[in-house]
């Protein structure tokens, strides 16, 4: 089994079908890319290094699909999916899967609080190259983003709450 996250809009989580922005994992395309090794060898910190990797990846693609939003959210699904119904996609790390995941397939949620939803616009801003943006590129990392909350698949009213739905 391979850990796949899962880019989603905040709305998606009102439908009764789970449809994704996109998806990542670690793939030896993404190794390669940050010169991690092969993927076949990596355990412990590495292979935590490379899931961190692939998990940011997966939030940096929500919330770039909310670059029109006033209030931007990041959410991300964790799924455990066969390596075999992978495929690669045109990014290192990004994934098409070739089974469909319902949202019992879901093991837990990662989702911004409400308080960051002003970091969340200023990094938009920042990386659209928007006036009035507080900060510059320099200024910004996405690691300097405020850490998504974790929630058990359980929680899916409690995370819809959260987000205002």
């Amino acid at each position: 089994m391979s850990r796949v996250y899962v880019a989603l809009l905040p709305e998606y989580l009102r439908c009764d079908v789970l449809d994704a922005v996109a998806a990542t994992a670690v793939t030896q395309e993404l190794c390669d890319e940050w010169a991690l090794g092969k993927l076949s060898e990596l355990y412990g910190e590495d292979l935590e290094l490379a899931e961190a990797i692939a998990f940011e990846q997966a939030a940096l693609l929500s919330l770039l699909e909310q670059h029109n939003s006033d209030c931007p959210r990041r959410v991300v699904a964790s799924v455990d999916v066969s390596v075999e119904d992978i495929r690669g996609g045109e990014l290192p790390g990004k994934v098409a899967l070739k089974q469909a995941i319902t949202w019992d397939d879901i093991i837990c949620y990662h989702v911004d609080e409400p308080e960051a939803q002003q970091a969340l616009v200023d990094y938009l801003q920042v990386l659209e190259g928007t006036q009035g943006a507080k900060t510059t590129s320099q200024d910004y990392e996405l690691g300097a983003l405020p850490p998504l909350l974790w929630f058990d698949a359980q929680e899916k009213d409690e995370v819809v709450s959260l987000l205002g739905l």
